[in-house]
């Protein structure tokens, strides 16, 4: 998205005859359309909600098998909350792509400044040739969709809303009418979630144990090797590799298919000050998650970003979780790690804006299971400067990636043995006001009866690779917790 600023939108017109009739169906009340730009994008029409819970209202239609393409977002102070059904649009591509087309694409949909599309990428544009996963198809190198029928809260309101194109008369009548009886439902059932307690579900035990690729063997050669490895020059990168992160991918086999999205309630109420989300190209598979890393925030000209590496696990009580707490800030490997994300993101930023503000001193974000090293960046972008471009400098920042960044992913590639798919890409939003991406880690992809949850670690000098593995059980315990 350009970073210049948008004019107020005009006052909501009233909705035309026909349309007024489809949305009475789909959920009476003073629906209202938004002002669309003249021979731009998208219609939306809004209908003002008393408080309610939208993942509840998605759960709701998935649960009665209605729902093939959703998806939810929720920042971590849970300010927007969005639930989205059905797809009214959706930009979607496979191989290899530019932020910039994608980005352009994205906005030619949008029509008004209350519209936003949910999706993200690939963390690479490709799979690997030697190992790509069939689960990720359905997603493609990138997706964004503008949902059908969204449920959204803010901080300020909650809203049911429709999104369609304009003359698109016949198809939209029958889509709403399609959706009517059931958004009603969940309707009902998000107002009543909002202060009752999370529906509960049951969780069935997983089909032997689980299957890690790479398992714990082939880690420690990998890790290994890659140390071997520092101190020299990657092909085309810009300097001798001081870290890089290795992932390993963990599945869990069941009886009958897994539900996402009880799944993602769950890690809601374990771990609330994350970004939750969960993508649904289709009803076979979901991609969901709650990640505790911002990759940036732009409102107007103002760029929010965050350096979060370093790790210790949680202690078992206040003077335990103290004395992990101080053997963090005290580490030198783990500082390392972490200044190197802290480098890299600077040196981008120092490209990206006219003007950069950092907290003072690295502080330490507590997490459910973990806890972090962290470091916030305002800045103020340059003219001219927006979204592609901010996209391209910061990801994948040396939290996912490794330090330099310039070469790291390739051989990520090589020695991992397994596609990474969406995991640690850039997961978020794309609206006329400005985007927020979370780097899609703390994940896992239900697909049919199986589920594949993901982890990594930095590895730099002084890591070994029993204490590396140790450090992924942890932080995939909160997922394997809520299964």
């Amino acid at each position: 998205m350009s970073a210049s600023r948008r004019q107020p939108a005009p006052a909501a017109a009233p909705p035309e005859r026909w349309l007024d009739r489809a949305l009475q169906a789909l959920h009476p009340g003073p629906w209202q359309v938004c002002e669309r730009r003249p021979g731009a994008g998208y219609q939306r029409a809004e209908l003002p909600l008393a408080e309610a819970d939208p993942l509840a209202f998605l759960r709701h239609l998935a649960g009665g098998g209605l729902a093939e393409t959703g998806c939810y977002w929720s920042d971590r102070s849970r300010s927007l909350q969005c639930a989205g059904v059905g797809s009214a649009a959706a930009v979607t591509g496979g191989g290899g792509f530019s932020f910039a087309e994608v980005c352009a694409a994205v906005e030619a949909l949008i029509g008004c400044p209350q519209q936003r599309l949910y999706g993200g990428f690939r963390f690479r544009s490709a799979p690997p040739a030697n190992c790509a996963d069939s689960w990720w198809k359905p997603f493609g190198s990138y997706r964004f969709t503008l949902p059908r029928i969204e449920l959204t809260r803010t901080a300020a309101a909650t809203t049911l809303a429709c999104n369609f194109r304009p003359g698109e008369q016949d198809a939209l009548v029958a889509a709403l009418r399609d959706l009517a009886g059931r958004c009603r439902d969940g309707v009902r059932a998000a107002l009543a979630a909002r202060t009752g307690p999370a529906p509960s579900d049951r969780r069935p035990a997983p089909l032997g144990p689980r299957r890690h690729v790479p398992d714990q063997a082939r880690w420690r050669q990998i890790v290994g090797a890659v140390l071997q490895r520092f101190g020299t020059c990657l092909d085309g990168g810009s300097g001798p590799l001081e870290k890089i992160v290795l992932a390993r991918r963990t599945t869990l086999q069941f009886a009958a298919r897994v539900r996402a999205l009880p799944l993602l309630q769950r890690l809601r109420t374990v771990n609330p000050a994350a970004f939750h989300f969960a993508l649904q190209p289709h009803s076979g598979v979901t991609f969901f998650g709650a990640s505790p890393e911002r990759l940036l925030r732009i409102s107007g000209d103002t760029l929010e970003t965050e350096a979060l590496a370093g790790t210790r696990p949680r202690g078992a009580g206040p003077g335990a979780d103290a004395r992990l707490e101080a053997e963090l800030l005290r580490s030198d490997k783990e500082l390392r790690e972490h200044r190197y994300v802290h480098a890299s993101i600077a040196r981008s930023l120092r490209q990206l804006c006219s003007r950069i503000a950092t907290q003072d001193a690295v502080r330490v974000r507590k997490l459910a299971h973990v806890q972090h090293l962290h470091t916030s960046f305002n800045g103020t972008l340059r003219p001219g400067i927006g979204l592609p471009e901010v996209l391209q400098r910061l990801h994948p920042t040396p939290a996912v990636g490794g330090y330099p960044t310039c070469g790291v992913t390739d051989l990520i590639t090589a020695v991992e043995g397994f596609d990474r798919g969406w995991y640690a890409g850039p997961v978020g939003w794309i609206g006329a006001r400005g985007a927020e991406f979370a780097v899609a880690i703390r994940a896992g992809v239900a697909a049919g009866d199986t589920l594949h949850l993901y982890a990594g670690n930095g590895i730099v000098r002084g890591s070994t690779a029993d204490a590396e593995w140790a450090e992924m059980e942890q932080k995939i315990l909160q997922m394997l917790d809520v299964v």
